[in-house]
């Protein structure tokens, strides 16, 4: 049996961050970006992740809802610096290269959340 007292009782008290085990995902929806000719456009983005280190991963964040939120920035931020570095017409014709090009760009920031993509990001809209 496991008893989790709460951690403001001393001495026996502890914290605990409950995260999934399972595969979850992230979509950006409506997310505003430009291209390299500083074009506006909306983009749709769908990524799916899975914690791969539990204990790293708690040590980073304080709960679940707080994960989600840095994954929305790192996601956020690949999007700016691949789609800003490209036309517009290249990012129409090649959403599975770009896909790729995400992946790549977001796997090295989540090593260190204890995360890891389950498959390739995508380029929804």
């Amino acid at each position: 049996t496991y008893y989790k007292w709460p951690s403001w009782i001393p001495k026996i008290g502890i914290v605990s961050v409950t995260l999934p085990v399972s595969v979850f995902d992230r979509e950006l929806k409506s997310y505003a970006g430009y291209d390299k000719g500083r074009v506006p456009f909306v983009v749709d983005i769908k990524a799916f992740f899975r914690i791969t280190d539990s204990n790293l991963a708690a040590q980073r964040v304080s709960s679940f809802g707080e994960l989600m939120e840095q994954l929305d920035g790192i996601l956020q931020g690949a999007i700016r610096t691949i789609l800003a570095s490209v036309d517009i017409e290249e990012i129409l014709e090649g959403r599975g290269k770009f896909g790729d090009m995400f992946t790549k760009e977001v796997d090295d920031q989540l090593k260190s959340w204890g995360v890891s993509t389950v498959k390739n990001i995508e380029l929804m809209d």
